[in-house]
């Protein structure tokens, strides 16, 4: 962004308030160096024998105390001409630069009065166009918004009640509605010039008012960007949409949030693609583990994009660029993992994983195609075992081939049929195979038992699971033939049950007629 205040931007975090050397020393933002360089001596002794919180009088003081390292980066942060005037922007103001040590309402807040000092700056900030509007106005805004920014940090560890989380509210809807007007406020800008000349100091770039004044609104949303992220990071989604809603309400036409949630969620990006480099390099040292490596990376990335997912809007490059890269790194895991073990069932939940991260079209047809590819080499890899399993059942006893065509053969085409995108044709070659190999069970069973019904019945389940026309009214025909077959051979039994009985009629006629020959003979 051209024109940018980095400085600024650099500070505006939510620990704009909690960091600022004037709260941590609670100097006057136009303290000199040698007060400076005092009060940095007398907090140092005061941490280092334990009295630290005898120096924090101040209202905002904070609690608790700064430590020495603290003490020593907010120091070395103000010998930098161009960030002390954005610390001291971000901290209360005296009416008159260079009077900060006796400004009266500065004092009640050195003194632990806020109330007064509150009170003073509400009845000054609705006065006529002045100094003491601009500066009551300024203090204003910085006391509502650092108060909003101090009640987030006790949010994200604590569940607060409707009415503390409406007191930040209304604490951020005042900082806001101040911040827009003096954005605004050519006089406000001014009054800060005057005091950039007053400092005289040379390190400090030509412009700066300037490009503050530009930068102030993007720079107050990247406060509530990355507050944003810490609440995703909680689990607290409520207040995720809070800090975005607010963004949204605030500067409208001066701020670009799409900009600013792209740059703050800058580090979550490259958490994620740093690990989509681990993943990928895994999986070419070792890519028989590359299944159980796809499973890591979906772990390990499936909170940041969760939160990326809900801050970036749809469409945007960054967010569809992200969630594309990790979409083909599992398409790359995938193809890896299946090159080096063809285990297909396992290959086919890696590219599908891949296909819920895909957004491009681009992205999008390429797993597809990849994954027709899988589903179409899953389901041979099935068939395979479903045709061994048929070839074992030959050299089985016949009488329990109907059982296991039933219980085993059937149940695993219709895990085939089951594979998410099997293609209605493929499966009904898959089925028809299947079919054909029962109706040879039906034949191999006849020829060798003769038992007609069992050999019926296995016909019929390969009817049933024919799906192919020809073959179904092949597989008919043959029933047709069988069912004619026995129909014959119940005739035929039934004439020879006729022969049987004539001749034994016949049989026990002779016997009768000869016995009664035999007695005949006795008594004649």
């Amino acid at each position: 962004m051209q024109n940018e205040c980095l400085k600024l931007m650099d500070a505006c975090t939510p620990q704009v308030y909690r960091r600022n050397f004037f709260r941590i020393t609670g100097l006057a933002v136009d303290a000199r160096p040698r007060d400076i360089r005092r009060k940095i001596d007398s907090l140092r002794h005061a941490e280092e024998f334990g009295d630290a919180d005898q120096e924090q009088n101040h209202v905002f003081a904070i609690n608790p105390p700064p430590t020495l390292e603290q003490i020593r980066e907010a120091a070395q942060r103000v010998e930098d001409p161009e960030r002390r005037i954005v610390e001291e922007f971000f901290w209360f103001w005296p009416t008159e630069w260079g009077q900060g040590g006796q400004d009266a309402v500065l004092a009640e807040l050195s003194n632990g009065n806020g109330d007064a000092a509150h009170r003073i700056w509400k009845e000054e900030s609705s006065g006529d166009h002045g100094v003491k509007v601009i500066v009551a106005k300024h203090n204003l805004a910085v006391w509502y918004h650092l108060l909003a920014i101090d009640g987030e940090h006790i949010s994200l560890s604590s569940n607060l009640s409707e009415e503390q989380r409406g007191t930040i509210d209304g604490n951020w809807q005042e900082s806001f509605k101040l911040w827009e007007e003096l954005t605004e406020d050519e006089a406000f800008w001014s009054f800060l010039t005057g005091r950039i000349r007053m400092l005289a100091e040379a390190r400090l770039p030509t412009g700066l008012v300037r490009r503050m004044q530009k930068t102030l609104p993007e720079a107050l949303d990247k406060i509530n960007a990355m507050l944003a992220i810490s609440f995703a990071e909680c689990g607290k989604w409520a207040l995720v949409e809070k800090q975005v809603q607010y963004m949204q309400q605030t500067h409208c036409g001066q701020d670009n949030i799409s900009r600013t949630l792209a740059a703050t969620t800058m580090p979550l990006r490259t958490r994620v693609r740093f690990e989509v480099d681990i993943a990928i390099a895994a999986a070419q040292r070792e890519p028989a583990n590359a299944a159980h490596t796809a499973k890591a990376l979906h772990l390990a990335v499936a909170g940041p994009l969760r939160v990326i997912k809900v801050l970036l809007p749809p469409g945007t490059y960054e967010r569809v660029d992200l969630f594309d890269e990790v979409a083909l790194a599992c398409l790359k895991l995938g193809i890896a993992y299946a090159h080096e073990t063809e285990d297909w069932t396992a290959t086919y939940e890696i590219v599908e994983e891949a296909l819920q991260f895909a957004i491009s079209s681009d992205t999008t047809n390429r797993i597809k195609n990849n994954l027709s590819t899988v589903v179409e080499n899953l389901g041979r890899s099935l068939m395979e075992l479903l045709v061994q399993d048929l070839r074992v059942l030959q050299v089985r006893p016949m009488v329990g081939w109907v059982v296991f065509v039933n219980t085993s053969l059937l149940p695993q085409l219709r895990k085939i049929k089951g594979v998410p995108g099997m293609p209605a044709h493929q499966y009904g070659e898959y089925a028809d195979l299947v079919a054909k190999g029962i109706r040879n069970l039906s034949v191999d069973l006849f020829n060798q038992t003769s038992d007609v019904a069992a050999a019926l019945s296995l016909l019929e389940i390969g009817i049933v699971t024919a799906i192919g026309v020809e073959v179904k009214a092949h597989l008919r025909n043959e029933k047709a033939q069988l069912l004619r077959y026995q129909a014959q051979s119940e005739r035929n039994r039934q004439e020879h049950d006729k022969r049987q009985v004539v001749k034994v009629a016949l049989f026990i006629i002779v016997v009768i007629f000869l016995f009664f020959v035999f007695i005949g003979s006795l008594f004649g």
